[in-house]
């Protein structure tokens, strides 16, 4: 009995932890300048897309072309990125940034408060928003660690259904990849 109260419990409770709200204006340390940057989801015209990413996590460097190309793509979609990890240091972060020629901000989480707050625990992990803070998709943004070999596209059709001003067929994708250091 105490086994199905559980899993009644989780199933009750998933879908409000998938659809729960944050505050629409967060803000942290740009990883360039060091100065605070702040962001409104009200702002954007579709959302606001969270990525959690890393500069040391093979899976989070296969799929930057491709967050990249979906930046391009969803021009009405807010891109930020957030680097989570307590272990790595700002400049060896900004030169594999800088390498790689990203096209959206990225926030240097050291002190990890922003992926408390989203409980983000893998790169690369990823949280779309909708104005009002609501998450609309999170999880994984592939079905594969590799992205040359993913044959489901998680956030590219999440954007797309967002785009088009659908509610994602599908809301939540299991994160694959190295877990956030703490």
């Amino acid at each position: 009995m105490k086994r199905v109260t559980i899993l009644l419990f989780f199933l009750l409770l998933r879908p409000q932890l998938v659809y729960s709200s944050f505050p629409t204006k967060i803000s942290g340390e740009e990883l360039y300048s060091s100065k605070t940057y702040s962001w409104d989801m009200k702002s954007s015209v579709r959302g606001t897309v969270v990525l959690f990413l890393s500069s040391n996590c093979p899976c989070s460097n296969s799929h930057i072309s491709h967050i990249k190309k979906l930046k391009t793509e969803f021009k009405n979609m807010q891109f930020i990125g957030i680097h989570s990890n307590k272990l790595a240091k700002q400049k060896r972060i900004q030169a594999y940034f800088n390498k790689k020629e990203v096209n959206f901000p990225i926030l240097y989480d050291h002190d990890l408060k922003i992926a408390n707050l989203f409980k983000a625990v893998k790169t690369p992990h990823v949280f779309v928003f909708n104005q009002n803070g609501k998450i609309l998709f999170q999880g994984g943004l592939t079905n594969s660690v590799n992205f040359k070999i993913a044959k489901k596209f998680y956030l590219q059709e999440a954007l797309i259904d967002i785009e088009k001003g659908l509610i994602p067929k599908q809301s939540f994708a299991r994160a694959l990849g190295c877990y956030i250091s703490r």
